[in-house]
């Protein structure tokens, strides 16, 4: 009988001085008892449906040539078939763009074919939205189809750091919304990574509109403090995972060496935020390609910003660590979790867990066993500096977490984005020629066209009054 199992987790956030605390727990209910077997019953399938004899195969041929649209054979290309009283099958196409499927019984069949840089089409299909037709079959029938492949979008462009020189290696999402559960959301089905040359190409993409968001991978760290932390909590995991006594007593004194070291924090961990074409955090489908067509020119430029250490334990009933347990840390806005994501799993024995640069936002955090139980919770991360952020709700004082221009110096005529994260605000305001804007936690960027070199003053007040202020200048030359 399987035991019945709780999971409990606790989550400290901790970056720069801030903190938080977070608790949840549930229980996974055991199955209950099984049936004992009834003597003499027919032998059954899963299902739970009397054994079926397979029925013989048909004599039906469906074959065909697949081409591209200059007329060229499409080899390599994936053929599926599905429809008729029989499973789905797949083929490919040969050297001369031919493929063929026998045995076929009486029916009716849909193919698609899919093939990397072209389209995937399906027989019959009219727009690039559409569904296809079914190729009515007969048993003994030979049915022969052309098909021609239109070569699929690309969209490419360059990403740039803060100072303006090629991102490499930061992963490029190509996104499309489609409806989940009755919400229109963001689901990534493209990506790439930039090379030495900060340049990306997504590619095989369907016709239609995409959000393109670049997220940088933020391995490094950005000044003493963080790579003395970074290196304590390397040190911390050697140490349970020490092979011997004297491993651990070596790796203890190296620890104590390390936390001597700490540094008070005098600036905030820096990380690169994820950002969206234009210039904004979220994704919008904001690119649109058509058959055939490539896109350039979709360029972004990384922004770095305040980010926290999100940190905690799992522990089970006992008070011990239950073994092979994963967690994710999930962006909670619907349209930004396949943008916004991180994993890890727990060291063991200590059942302990860390996410390194989180960028400010509300997120899903989970933690799953491999046994299929698993605990969430919503975590709010906030990033303060020498100080303490309120444990619970966010109730603290209105704080403005970030106001950058992206970039700070355009031509006359040009346009720029302001780029801003405030915490415990209740209302915001850019001035001048901005107005109200959302008091929003996570990233938000807004383009602004000024005609001359001008300050921009932001303002964030609380529900309690209190109010802040931070001003930048955008210079036209």
């Amino acid at each position: 009988m399987r035991t019945r199992f709780l999971i409990r987790f606790v989550v400290a956030l901790a970056a720069a001085g801030a903190s938080a605390l977070a608790m949840a727990q549930t229980a996974a209910v055991p199955p209950g008892p099984r049936a004992p077997a009834q003597p003499g019953a027919p032998v059954r399938d899963p299902g739970g449906r009397p054994a079926v004899t397979p029925a013989p195969p048909g004599k039906g041929v469906l074959a065909g040539t697949i081409t591209t649209a200059s007329g060229q054979p499409a080899a390599g290309a994936r053929v599926m078939l599905n429809g008729g009283d029989g499973p789905g099958r797949t083929t490919m196409t040969d050297a001369s763009g031919q493929f063929v499927f026998e045995g076929l019984r009486t029916g009716r069949y849909y193919l698609n074919v899919t093939k990397p840089g072209f389209m995937s089409l399906s027989y019959g299909q009219r727009r690039a939205s559409s569904p296809g037709t079914a190729i009515p079959l007969d048993d003994g029938q030979r049915r022969v189809i052309e098909m021609q492949l239109p070569r699929a979008a690309v969209i490419t462009g360059m990403i740039l750091d803060e100072r303006g020189e090629p991102s490499i290696n930061t992963q490029v999402r190509g996104m499309r919304y489609a409806l989940m559960n009755g919400r229109r959301r963001a689901q990534q089905v493209a990506n790439d990574m930039t090379d030495d040359r900060g340049i990306y190409r997504l590619h095989s993409l369907q016709p239609g509109e995409y959000a393109v968001c670049a997220v940088a991978r933020n391995m490094g760290p950005m000044n003493d403090a963080q790579r003395i932390q970074m290196d304590i909590e390397s040190v911390r995991r050697a140490i349970e995972n020490a092979p011997s006594t004297a491993a651990r007593q070596a790796m203890a004194e190296r620890l104590s060496v390390l936390q001597a070291q700490r540094v008070d924090q005098t600036e905030p961990n820096l990380g690169y935020a994820p950002v969206c074409y234009p210039s904004s955090a979220a994704p919008s489908a904001s690119v649109t390609v058509g058959a055939g067509e490539e896109r350039s020119g979709i360029d972004l430029q990384m922004l770095m910003i305040p980010v926290a250490r999100l940190e905690g334990t799992v522990v089970a009933p006992g008070g011990g660590a239950p073994h092979n347990v994963q967690l994710s840390l999930v962006n909670a806005d619907d349209n930004m979790g396949d943008v916004d994501r991180q994993g890890t799993g727990t060291q063991q024995p200590s059942g302990r867990f860390s996410f390194q640069n989180v960028v400010p936002g509300r997120y899903t955090l989970t933690a799953r066993t491999a046994g299929g139980d698993s605990v969430r919770q919503t975590v709010l991360v906030r990033v303060g500096l020498n100080g303490s952020a309120p444990r619970g709700p966010a109730t603290e004082r209105a704080s403005i977490l970030i106001f950058s221009p992206r970039p700070g110096s355009i031509a006359t005529g040009g346009s720029t984005a302001l780029c801003y994260a405030i915490s415990g605000a209740m209302h915001a305001r850019i001035d001048p020629g901005v107005g109200d804007v959302k008091p929003a936690s996570a990233l938000t960027c807004l383009r602004v066209t000024p005609a001359r070199t001008t300050t921009y003053e932001l303002t964030a007040s609380g529900s309690d009054g209190y109010q802040v202020k931070r001003q930048l200048v955008i210079v036209a030359r």
